[in-house]
């Protein structure tokens, strides 16, 4: 038997060495976020914002212009969830044959929320004012049809962000709690 100790203290010893004693389970960290945020700061998604708005305006004002027609050209502009909705607003103008003149524009845009979410997306929200005392409406024949209305409009605008970034309306709704467009 003295033969088999020294046997069985180097299978223990090979055993030790190659780690095939009971450790303590591995834990695995949960991941972290696989991208980095889109905006850096407050201040940056409201500067994008207000990029993407004027942008969103210009396109606007020119398919009002064109009386609804080629309204495809905002559509790099939207949210695949609004599209639908702001194409049939274009389409308003070439059934009742009228179109724009004169610019809309926005002011006192100021920044509600920003949501990243960490995996490459962010949705910003804010708060503008929308003037559009330049605008009038005219028909066909080139009478003014503009209807009477509140000039300056507080709206509620939201953007869906992905890196780059790049900002497509959400969602643009009038506001209706108190008129900050009318302080």
């Amino acid at each position: 038997m003295k033969s088999s100790t020294p046997v069985l203290v180097a299978v223990l010893a090979i055993a030790v060495l190659c780690g095939c004693t009971q450790k303590d389970p591995v834990v695995i960290p949960e991941p972290e976020p696989s991208s980095a945020p889109i905006f850096e700061s407050d201040e940056e998604a409201l500067a994008a914002a207000e990029v993407a708005y004027g942008e969103y305006l210009k396109v606007s004002n020119e398919i009002t212009a064109d009386g609804g027609e080629g309204a495809e050209r905002i559509e790099r502009l939207l949210s695949a969830d609004r599209d639908q909705a702001t194409l049939g607003n274009f389409d308003e103008y070439v059934s009742r044959g009228i179109h724009t003149t004169g610019s809309s524009s926005f002011d006192s845009m100021d920044l509600q929320q920003l949501v990243d979410s960490g995996d490459g997306e962010a949705t910003v929200a804010l708060y503008l004012c929308l003037d559009v005392s330049k605008v009038r409406i005219l028909d066909s024949n080139g009478a003014d049809v503009t209807p009477a209305r509140q000039e300056r409009l507080p709206l509620e605008i939201q953007y869906e962000a992905t890196p780059g970034p790049t900002l497509k309306l959400l969602a643009s709704d009038l506001w209706t709690g108190d008129d900050f467009c009318a302080r």
